[in-house]
């Protein structure tokens, strides 16, 4: 296991630049990058991707001089002890000048630096960005996804700046399904809108990211720190879900996973960069075709998003950057930000590490043959036209927290659950998973 270590790697093409009228720096510029522990290349160390992004700096005139670079444990007692060390010198008014943190991931057993980041915004631990913003250099504002960008906005100005985002939708083929994406249609409505959106509205059984917990636009209150829901209100709605997958979907040795109904073919993700490979080279790895026969190389798509109980659907934030509102060098700390979303940054190799796998750039058109994304993946023209559309109909965004990661352990437990009874094993009542989900949801928010 990769111990907390940092290195400073002094950029040598600028180190010649005049200092003339330069505060004198207090010290190196230290740079929290939390991202290998989530997502679906666990393991992968992120110190090259540090490389790659310093020299990309290193050709830019005003950057940094010098920069350090920290890293948590991935897991287990270490990076406890780590996060125990970084939080406690962020509460003393210590702490790197800039975080580059990726949020909680439901499959992931280690805890996020910033488990609840919306609440984290009201303990005036980040700096307020809008004067940095407003003087922005690479970054283009009107270019990133309005819904997704206000969700790092906190009464003082924007604190956090995502990085990053995903959101669970059902893909058609376009020629076989129109769909205008609705900032109001709510699941009931969805449920009753036809074979198309009646199939979308069954989450996948492997739950896509956060497809389960996005049935509700807001999962907490955190000015009164209280849930959004019910104990029964979240039960109902998992026990739902289960029993809709269940009647819509069978098995077959031969053929595998059939599908009830009379949708036209489509297929389920979590939107992410990696599904351009995965939805097209790749379809013929598969000893089953997960797209359904729907050739994504070279047929257009329509995507159906999933719809909240309230009406419209939400996307989740999956990394974000901030900078310390301690940090002696806070202009230095967001030229980083600033780079990394441009264009340029956000399809670079950094960027890459956390879209691949759960993830989608928050730069509109990103993936497009004009502007390919992270691993130079890029679709039809089409889907990027319907992305945009997809994604100009938000009804807002918040950030992954453990609230997430909870609502996918009771799903998991419950059919953890019904296997036991099916076998004729010990197992519990569905009520009594959900109070002790229910309980330690509660417990969370209050603590937050």
């Amino acid at each position: 296991m990769k111990k907390w270590f940092s290195f400073i790697l002094t950029l040598a093409l600028l180190a010649s630049l005049p200092a003339c009228g330069q505060p004198k720096a207090a010290g190196p510029l230290q740079v929290l990058v939390d991202i290998e522990f989530a997502g679906g290349f666990s393991n992968v160390d992120a110190s090259p991707l540090c490389d790659n992004l310093l020299f990309n700096l290193s050709l830019m005139e005003g950057a940094p001089q010098d920069v350090e670079f920290q890293y948590l444990p991935q897991e287990g007692e270490e990076r406890e002890a780590a996060l125990a060390h970084v939080r406690t010198e962020i509460l003393s008014g210590k702490g790197p000048d800039l975080f580059l943190c990726s949020t909680e991931y439901p499959t992931s057993d280690a805890q996020s630096l910033f488990r609840f980041p919306e609440q984290a915004m009201g303990r005036r631990i980040f700096l307020p960005l809008d004067p940095y913003i407003e003087k922005a250099r690479f970054m283009e504002w009107d270019k990133l996804v309005p819904a997704v960008m206000e969700a790092g906005r906190s009464e003082a100005g924007q604190e956090l700046l995502p990085l990053a985002f995903t959101l669970p939708v059902t893909c058609y083929r376009q020629s076989q399904v129109q769909h205008q994406p609705s900032q109001s249609m709510t699941y009931a409505e969805m449920e009753q809108g036809g074979p198309a959106l009646f199939a979308a509205s069954i989450p996948p059984e492997a739950n896509s990211f956060t497809a389960l917990s996005s049935y509700f636009t807001t999962l907490a209150d955190w000015q009164a720190e209280e849930l959004t829901f019910t104990e029964e209100e979240l039960l109902a709605w998992l026990l739902k879900a289960r029993q809709k997958w269940e009647s819509y979907y069978s098995w077959d040795k031969e053929t595998g996973l059939q599908k009830a109904g009379d949708a036209p073919p489509f297929f389920q993700f979590g939107l992410q960069v990696g599904y351009l490979e995965d939805l097209s080279a790749m379809t013929t790895q598969y000893e089953n075709d997960p797209f359904d026969g729907i050739d994504t190389g070279k047929e257009p798509l329509a995507f159906v998003p999933f719809y909240s109980r309230d009406g419209g659907y939400v996307a989740t934030v999956t990394c974000f950057g901030a900078v310390n509102r301690n940090s002696a060098r806070p202009e230095d700390a967001f030229f980083l930000l600033d780079y990394l979303l441009s264009a340029e940054g956000q399809r670079s190799s950094f960027t890459g590490r956390f879209t691949q796998a759960c993830a989608w750039p928050v730069y509109q058109g990103i993936c497009s043959q004009e502007l390919p994304g992270p691993g130079r993946y890029y679709t039809l023209d089409e889907n990027i036209a319907a992305l945009g559309t997809l994604l100009d109909n938000l009804a807002g965004a918040r950030f992954a927290s453990t609230l997430d990661k909870e609502i996918w352990n009771l799903d998991v437990a419950l059919s953890q659950n019904d296997y036991a009874k099916s076998q004729g094993e010990p197992f519990q009542p569905p009520e009594k998973l959900a109070e002790e989900a229910y309980r330690t949801m509660k417990m969370m928010v209050a603590e937050s």
